[in-house]
C-alpha cells in the first residue's frame, strides 16, 4: 500500500509541473475566433464609423441657424442692457440684487413689444415709448438709435384731394350749330330771339353725342359756358342743353369778351385767378389767343351725323383731371408744328 500510495504521488506531481496542464482551452478558442473573422465584417465596421461621421456633421448643419437665431436675439435684446450684479453696499438706497433682476425682465419686455410692433411699417410710437425703452441700469444718453433711422413714407405724386378744375366750353360750332332757316336737317330746335322789337327764329341742332358728353364731364368739372354770341341768343340754347339737368356753373356772354383786331378774345383770367386748373374747349383759336397753353382744340361742327370729336375727348379729359397744372400737358402742342391734340 505504501508503495502505490507513493507512485500516485508522484503521477500527481509530474502531471502539476507538465505545461499542457497549466494551459486553458478558451485563449486558444479566442484566438480562433479572431483568426476566423472575414473582411466583409471588417468593412462593416468602417462604414459604420463612417456613417456616425456625416451624421454628426448634418445634425450641425441643420442646428447652425437656430444657433444663428439665438446669438442674434440675445444680441438685439440682451446686449443693450447691463446685466452685472450691482456692488454689495449698507445704504438702503441701494437697489437689491431682486429688484435689478425685474428691472432687467421689464425692460427686456418692453423690447420685446417694440419690435413685433417694428414689423409693421405703419406703426408711430410716441415719445413716451422711447422713454420706456431706456434700461434702469443704462445712463440718460443711451437710448435705441435703430427708430430713429426710420424713414418718413414717400410723399405721393398725386395729392388725396385734388382741387376742381373748371372746363371752359364754347357754344356754337363746338357743341350746338343754329340756322336761321331749317335746311336739309329735320328735327332741330325753335329758339325765337327778339332784337330791338324784331324776332328771329333760329333751328338749333346738337353736336353728336352732346348730351352723353356734358353728363361724363359735369362729374368730373365745374362746367362754365363762354360764348361770343349775345346773351338774348346764348341762353334759350344753353336752356335747353340743360332741359334735363343742370351743367353749367356761370355763363359768359359776348360783354364778358375782349374785342381786339374784329375778333372776340375769351379772357380765362375773368372766370378763375388760377389758369393751373382751367381749360377751355373751343374750335375758334382767334378766342384762347391769349390763353394758347390753355386751350385744347376742336374741330368745327356744323352738319356731319357722323362726327366723334367730343366722344373721342372724353378719356383725354377724364385723364387731365389728375394733373397739377393743366399747362404742362395742353401746352406741349405748341412746340413744333404738330398738334397732338386737334381731332
Amino acid at each position: 500500500m505504501n508503495a502505490l500510495t507513493l507512485l500516485a504521488a508522484k503521477v500527481d506531481q509530474a502531471a502539476r509541473r507538465s505545461p499542457a496542464a497549466q494551459t486553458s482551452p478558451l485563449p486558444q478558442l479566442n484566438a480562433s475566433l479572431k483568426a476566423s473573422r472575414s473582411p466583409i465584417s471588417s468593412s462593416f465596421a468602417t462604414f459604420s464609423s463612417f456613417a456616425r461621421s456625416i451624421l454628426a456633421f448634418v445634425l450641425r448643419i441643420l442646428l447652425l441657424p437656430l444657433k444663428i437665431t439665438a446669438r442674434c436675439l440675445y444680441r438685439n435684446v440682451f446686449s443693450r442692457f447691463s446685466l452685472s450684479k450691482p456692488p454689495i453696499s449698507d445704504d438702503p438706497r441701494t437697489p437689491s440684487s431682486s429688484d435689478e433682476t425685474e428691472g432687467s425682465m421689464a425692460s427686456a419686455r418692453s423690447v420685446f413689444s417694440i419690435s413685433s410692433t417694428r414689423r409693421s411699417p405703419r406703426t408711430r410710437l410716441s415719445s413716451q415709448s422711447h422713454a420706456s425703452l431706456k434700461s434702469p441700469n443704462s445712463p440718460d444718453g443711451l437710448e435705441t438709435d435703430w427708430l430713429k433711422t426710420i424713414p418718413h413714407p414717400p410723399r405721393p405724386l398725386i395729392p388725396k384731394k385734388m382741387p376742381a378744375k373748371t372746363l371752359v366750353l364754347d357754344l356754337d360750332e363746338t357743341l350746338i350749330h343754329s340756322l336761321v332757316k331749317g335746311g336739309s336737317m329735320a328735327g332741330g330746335h325753335m329758339v325765337e330771339v327778339k332784337f330791338d322789337r324784331h324776332a328771329i327764329l333760329y333751328f338749333v341742332y346738337k353736336r353728336p353725342f352732346c348730351d352723353q358728353f356734358l353728363k361724363k364731364v359735369a362729374k368730373w368739372y365745374n362746367l362754365v359756358i363762354f360764348t361770343a354770341s349775345v346773351q338774348e341768343y346764348a341762353d334759350p340754347v344753353i336752356d335747353w342743353l340743360e332741359s334735363d339737368r343742370k351743367y353749367f356753373k356761370k355763363r359768359y356772354y359776348r360783354q364778358h369778351c375782349t374785342f381786339k383786331d374784329g375778333f372776340y378774345i375769351k379772357d380765362l383770367g375773368k372766370i378763375h385767378d388760377d389758369l393751373s386748373n382751367i381749360m377751355i374747349l373751343d374750335n375758334s383759336p382767334r378766342s384762347y389767343i391769349s390763353h394758347e397753353e390753355n386751350a385744347i382744340p376742336i374741330e368745327g361742327w356744323i352738319s356731319d351725323p357722323s362726327d366723334l370729336d367730343l366722344l373721342c375727348l372724353v378719356p383725354f379729359l377724364h385723364s387731365l383731371r389728375f394733373v397739377t397744372d393743366v399747362r404742362t400737358l395742353l401746352g406741349l402742342r405748341l412746340m413744333g408744328n404738330r398738334d397732338p391734340l386737334r381731332l
